[in-house]
């Protein structure tokens, strides 16, 4: 679902529901959780500059030992130029706002049954479009 108002307000939100299964064994895929959902806001501010919030949910999910990881919910905040520097954009990100602990199964190539992710990290991002 999309919302867009008339001052540039921007929101999002979705929502899967999916049961990922081998069809020979009808056991439930490795690293697939059943369920997933996002949310975007997007806000405008002095007219040309956005700030963007996105938090993301991911169930749980069967490692290859079995397991099962936790939930987890991660917020990423994003500031952008928009069109302030004509073809230049130029935008920061912060992934994991609250530096949440949460991690994700291994798969054959990896010794550990969960993977722990990054806390909190910076992006800088700096483009130009032609």
């Amino acid at each position: 679902m999309k919302y867009t108002s008339n001052t540039g307000l921007l929101a999002r939100i979705s929502y899967a529901f999916q049961e990922t299964t081998d069809e020979s064994t009808d056991a439930i895929l490795v690293a697939s959780a059943r369920h997933l959902a996002k949310l975007n806001l997007i806000v405008p501010f002095v007219n040309v500059f956005y700030t963007g919030l996105e938090l993301q949910y991911v169930g749980s999910q069967t490692t290859l030992a079995g397991n099962r990881t936790d939930d987890f919910v991660i917020a990423n905040l994003t500031f952008s130029s928009g069109d302030y520097f004509g073809p230049l954009e130029v935008s920061a990100t912060i992934f994991n706002l609250a530096g949440n602990r949460y991690g994700v199964p291994g798969y054959l190539e990896h010794t550990q049954d969960v993977i722990k992710q990054d806390g909190r990290t910076f992006q800088l991002k700096v483009g130009y479009r032609y």
